[in-house]
């Protein structure tokens, strides 16, 4: 573990950082005149439009379908018991830096569902779409294989991370782990073997439903404890700059630690940069590219600035750190069985999401049927397994795979930059 955990620090280090920022604040700048922090314009041309688009028959998933899909992979463990942990390892200012992570990643989310969107292919009746394609086509075949491996892979990772927290939740309400896990594990396979139509279905209906009750939960909480919301704001913009409390000056250790926390698990969350979800909306039966782009962003705007912000406020505001114990405290044994539906549905969602990027990928490849299957079973088990490990281990692995797949993502939207700015454009 030591040794993951090393590579990890070395994948997330400064110059990773870095790199994502320089990248996200490029695109800001260049994609400035596309409206894409416009909230009006945005909702105007995601969900302002469905009614018109319903009445439109298309090939593919609906838009909602592939949002669902997308935010079943991002608005998972790392948007709720993530943010606690963020809080814990880089305190409280680590969520205004997830903050500037999550604006940056609107941009950078942007670009890589526009350019997966406008270069999908259509294969065996499905379309298919992402880095791994794009580059292929540019004759990057080699970073390709490497991107697909890298996805494969993080699948595995967010299984271990996703299959954990359900586990824990499980356990606090009397199921034993070996229980929990082996439940885990089958109903993975159930939903998986159904195919890609299968995980959109599950995702559809049960993301919505738990995103939209999670959030009136969470404002219930913070009215609760409305007098420490100001002071909660406060320690995230001070200790966002090293300052802990008034009058102790500024610390530069505390600063860089929230810094890199914030980013880390901003990124993990939302997943901005790393190329995962646009393949989930490559699959849309939106036509228009730069309308798909829009439905990124806003898969950002909702997990990162109201599941995960919600969430870090009911955190800072209740003076929990353990969001299971907080929903608990609050509510009794109704907070705790709802805090473990809840978990368990986001994190299923993630599963299958993610299963639904590792398909994309074998979709490519001689003998899909075959290895598509082997693939959900290894899931499955690969789940099983997380649920019973230690919580801080599975997070770092998850990290290290999601940070691999960062680069040869980045290296597409460089060598495609121009189309992403010059076709973009409103």
């Amino acid at each position: 573990m030591e040794i993951i955990r090393a590579l990890s620090s070395l994948i997330w280090g400064l110059p990773t950082v870095t790199l994502l920022l320089g990248f996200g604040v490029y695109f800001g700048i260049k994609l400035r005149k596309n409206k894409l922090l416009s909230i009006p314009y945005v909702y105007k041309k995601t969900f302002g439009s469905l009614k018109a688009s319903g009445k439109q028959k298309s090939e593919g998933l609906s838009p909602l379908s592939t949002l669902a899909t997308a935010l079943g992979g991002t608005v998972g463990v790392g948007s709720i018991t993530g943010v606690a942990l963020s809080i814990k390892l880089g305190g409280a200012g680590s969520i205004f830096w997830i903050w500037v992570c999550s604006i940056i990643g609107i941009f950078l989310k942007y670009a890589e569902v526009f350019i997966s969107h406008r270069h999908r292919k259509r294969l065996n009746g499905n379309f298919i779409g992402g880095a791994m394609l794009c580059l292929s086509d540019l004759g990057f075949k080699y970073t390709a294989g490497i991107f697909s491996v890298f996805c494969v892979l993080a699948s595995f990772g967010n299984a271990t991370v996703q299959s954990n927290a359900v586990s824990k939740s499980l356990t606090e309400l009397g199921l034993q782990p070996k229980i929990s896990a082996l439940l885990i594990a089958s109903f993975i396979l159930f939903i998986t073997l159904g195919g890609r139509e299968k995980i959109a279905s599950f995702n559809s209906m049960a993301v919505p439903f738990f995103s939209i009750s999670f959030i009136l939960v969470c404002f219930i909480i913070l009215l609760i404890n409305v007098r420490a919301f100001p002071k909660a704001f406060l320690r995230i913009v001070t200790e966002a700059f090293g300052i802990r409390e008034a009058g102790s000056g500024i610390t530069a250790g505390l600063f860089l630690n929230a810094l890199k926390v914030g980013t880390v698990r901003g990124t993990f969350s939302h997943e901005a940069g790393m190329g995962s979800s646009a393949i989930a909306h490559a699959s849309s039966s939106e036509t228009n590219s730069h309308v798909q782009g829009l439905w990124g962003a806003t898969e950002v705007f909702i997990d990162s600035f109201i599941v995960s912000t919600l969430t870090a406020f009911c955190i800072l505001c209740s003076g929990f750190d353990d969001v299971g114990k907080m929903f608990e405290n609050l509510f009794g044994v109704a907070g705790q069985i709802y805090f473990a539906c809840a978990i368990a549905v986001f994190a299923f969602a993630a599963i299958i999401s993610w299963v639904y990027y590792g398909e994309s990928m074998i979709l490519q490849l001689k003998s899909r049927a075959l290895f598509i299957k082997v693939f959900c079973v290894i899931t499955a088990l690969t789940a099983f397994f997380g649920a019973l490990s230690n919580t801080e281990g599975v997070f770092i692995m998850a990290d290290l795979f999601n940070g691999l797949m960062i680069f040869p993502n980045l290296f597409l939207l460089y060598k495609l930059r121009s189309e992403i700015v010059c076709a973009g454009k409103v």
